[in-house]
């Protein structure tokens, strides 16, 4: 069976524009917000140094890999991009990271986010916009992204949302 794909050139516009208003710039927004927070409050460093580099390091290490793995399956198998608002990936993945968990990008953000702040070493980020950053992005991937796909791909999605959990592996005997 032959793929659906959609334009190259409709992909790398959605990753080019989907980015950085997606997710850079709220991210940037976020850690200026966590520092002015822990200024005004005068709030302590969550980690001590050089503790919060390994942490950092090791987040990054894990979910960076996940993420960039997922968004490939789903540009190479998907047939479109990972940005959801443009370009949507025309077939459902169900393989690689995507057999495992259904949202493995969503996992991943929070995560990596939680890395930036280890790295940084600001409670507010560490604390308050990684909690707020993994339910915004838990949400999106549970309501607004799953109502897209159950309408595009119908009783073949609920099928696999029924086998398959949505951000952490079942582990059978």
């Amino acid at each position: 069976k032959k793929l659906k794909t959609r334009p190259t050139s409709q992909i790398i516009f959605s990753l080019v524009w989907g980015v950085p208003i997606l997710l850079v710039l709220p991210l940037y927004v976020g850690f200026r917000l966590s520092f002015w927070l822990d200024q005004a409050l005068n709030l302590i460093q969550p980690i001590p140094i050089p503790a919060n580099f390994i942490f950092g390091l090791i987040l990054w290490l894990i979910f960076l890999p996940i993420y960039f793995l997922a968004a490939s399956f789903l540009i190479k198998f998907g047939g479109g991009s990972p940005n959801p608002y443009h370009a949507s990936p025309p077939n459902l993945v169900t393989i690689g990271p995507y057999c495992h968990i259904r949202h493995p990008m969503n996992l991943s953000y929070p995560f990596l986010i939680l890395g930036v702040a280890f790295f940084v070493n600001s409670f507010s980020a560490v604390f308050i916009l990684t909690p707020i950053s993994a339910l915004v992005f838990w949400f999106h991937a549970l309501v607004l992204q799953e109502r897209e796909l159950i309408k595009n791909f119908g009783k073949t999605y609920l099928d696999y949302k029924e086998e398959t959990p949505a951000f952490f592996p079942k582990f059978d005997k």
